[in-house]
């Protein structure tokens, strides 16, 4: 009866394990770099001499510390609108911090690994 009790105990500590080390490869995926990922998510609509066209704000981060954010016509990879801005940011998940080149930060939270959220708009890696 003991043995039988001991190796119930020894699966539950077994599983216990593998679970927790399933969380931790999880966590150090969502925190993997984001060097060459792009995000993309709905700004607002905006009407010009009378046509009407969605704006997408885009993120493509070009390596561990700087971005590159869009402003992109009726989807993610449409035409550039205006001109290209250059950010850096901190990244640790689940928090992000922009900084233009006047030093104003922008904060980010992640809400999914495929998601962050700046303000009200959702950026969903493309």
């Amino acid at each position: 009866m003991k043995t039988k009790t001991n190796f119930f105990k020894l699966v539950a500590l077994i599983t216990v394990l593998l679970f927790a080390g399933c969380s931790k490869d999880d966590e150090a995926e969502k925190q993997a770099s984001l060097v060459g990922k792009y995000y993309s998510g709905f700004a607002y609509s905006n009407t010009l001499f009378g046509t009407t066209y969605d704006v997408y704000r885009s993120y493509r981060f070009i390596d561990e510390h700087n971005v590159e954010r869009t402003a992109n016509e009726n989807n993610p990879y449409g035409s550039i609108i205006g001109d290209l801005d250059k950010y850096t940011y901190e990244y640790n998940y689940p928090e992000i911090i922009f900084r233009d080149s006047e030093g104003k930060e922008r904060k980010g939270q992640f809400i999914s690994e495929d998601v962050f959220r700046i303000s009200d708009i959702n950026y969903k890696k493309q």
